[in-house]
């Protein structure tokens, strides 16, 4: 997986630690008092130093987000990242099939393969998507899903962070032996979790932020 996971692989999962699909209902305030654009883009205006914190700001505040209800959404998977589930990290990780491509020649047509995935192009289509977004209601809801089932939970101790895989950007293996490409995989996007955002997310929606 690269990043925060180093050498950790998928395929060493098994069924007790990993949960697929996992659904979730997220209370948002009162009608009387629901939650804005401004507010949310606080949170990450408070913590710059993480990933998306200044350079996604600006894309935030062009959504009009003015909300009350119940945030209701699906999480592809989340995993362990060791059997010890006293000492494991949690993370979110999401499949995407989104299309990143250049032309093949002045003749037409288009190329799409891992030399396409670089971190760059991969965080275009992230703001453009408001993934980032997405990852923090996704780990705010992993959140309170551990605070719930796991004893002794601690963010700091247990919250590992998001996984985006971009699925037509990653090598295979041939393409693994032939090309160098650089420490951190094609097609991957693996960041730790923002502890402060998560946690001020969640007073914000349960309206004690501050």
């Amino acid at each position: 997986m690269g990043g925060p996971l180093g050498k950790f692989k998928l395929k060493k999962l098994n069924s007790k630690s990993s949960i697929k699909e996992l659904k979730f209902d997220i209370p948002i305030c009162h009608d009387a008092d629901p939650i804005n654009t401004l507010e949310l883009s606080s949170i990450f205006r408070e913590d710059v130093q993480n990933k998306y914190g200044s350079d996604y700001i600006n894309k935030l505040m062009d959504l009009n987000i003015y909300s009350s209800g119940f945030l209701t959404g699906s999480i592809d998977q989340v995993f362990a990242d060791n059997p010890n589930h006293e000492i494991a990290k949690w993370w979110v990780l999401d499949w995407k099939s989104n299309w990143i491509g250049s032309p093949l020649s002045k003749e037409g047509g288009s190329f799409c393969g891992p030399s396409n995935y670089s971190i760059s192009r991969m965080d275009e289509e992230m703001y453009h998507h408001h993934y980032p977004l997405q990852a923090h209601i996704y780990l705010l809801a992993l959140h309170r899903f551990l605070n719930w089932r796991l004893p002794d939970y601690s963010p700091q101790k247990h919250l590992g962070g998001y996984i985006y895989v971009f699925l037509r950007g990653l090598p295979g293996k041939g393409d693994l032996e032939e090309k160098n490409f650089p420490q951190r995989s094609p097609g991957l996007i693996v960041e730790p979790a923002p502890i402060e955002r998560i946690k001020k997310l969640d007073l914000l929606i349960k309206r004690q932020y501050k």
